[in-house]
């Protein structure tokens, strides 16, 4: 089974990104237990803290935070909107932990203003 961490960054971030990606691979699950066979995939949203994060009308809050999740297979890095260098401030703790999940063998995915996040600090 595929370990995959979907980030939900502090600050003002894309929370259709992160429902809409954690709804399609949920999905890919309900298809291959309705057709009796195992799961492909866990998903867990990952955050720094146990706080939700507020968009509009919804919360998303973490499954789990990046200190329990040792190894990973995906890590998706959602959207971020406003302030690029604001976001990666408040951020930062999220670099080391994606960069030894990289070098361990993890793909990294992030959807629009999210590659900037991958790409400014060597990930």
């Amino acid at each position: 089974m595929k370990h995959i961490s979907i980030i939900i960054p502090r600050g003002h971030c894309s929370l259709p990104n992160i429902d809409g990606t954690h709804q399609v691979f949920g999905e890919v699950n309900g298809f291959m237990k309705a057709m009796g066979r195992e799961p492909l995939f866990k998903v867990q949203l990952v955050g720094l803290a146990p706080e939700g994060q507020r968009d509009g009308l919804y919360v998303i809050h973490p499954d789990v935070l990046i200190s329990d999740i040792k190894k990973t297979d995906l890590i998706i890095i959602p959207a971020m909107h406003g302030d690029l260098q604001n976001a990666l401030e408040m951020n930062q703790e999220f670099i080391p932990w994606v960069i030894d999940q990289y070098r361990a063998g993890a793909e990294l995915a992030s959807f629009c203003i999210g590659a900037f996040f991958r790409h400014q600090r060597g990930c």
